[in-house]
């Protein structure tokens, strides 16, 4: 069965007393933002589609090929690799075309990776059976 939530109200930010957006104190009965234009800016910078605006009036072109048809943005480092959401200086505007090909090389690159962590842990484990069946099994803990 489910559990209840409390009626308390769960926040994901800390209330921490202080203005996200200019730290400055919090008026009585507020929690993130001193007043409404700050919510709007702190949102405004902190968007990924504010984001994406940046980097495409920063670059304006493909900074592959040059080209300005179909421009994206692209995490230098990506997201699942550790790769910082929301920084402009890991991202960079590329062509649909150049996305497409630095996707699929980075695609390959993780699959090829995870290959040869397989491979090894297959080897690893043969390695260690074969010491078991000859009675020299590595001692536990």
């Amino acid at each position: 069965m489910r559990q209840r939530r409390s009626a308390e109200r769960v926040s994901s930010y800390p209330t921490t007393g202080r203005c996200l957006e200019c730290d400055g104190p919090l008026p009585r009965g507020r929690r993130r933002y001193c007043n409404d234009a700050h919510g709007l800016a702190f949102w405004a910078k902190h968007s990924y589609n504010a984001l994406v605006a940046a980097v495409l009036n920063r670059d304006h072109t493909c900074v592959m090929c040059g080209s300005q048809d179909r421009l994206e943005v692209d995490h230098i480092i990506p997201i699942a690799d550790g790769g910082v959401v929301l920084d402009p200086t890991n991202c960079r505007t590329l062509c649909h075309a150049c996305h497409v090909q630095v996707t699929a090389e980075w695609r390959r690159s993780k699959a090829e990776a995870n290959q040869r962590a397989r491979q090894e842990k297959r080897w690893i484990e043969g390695k260690q059976l074969a010491l078991q069946q000859k009675g020299l099994g590595l001692p536990e803990g």
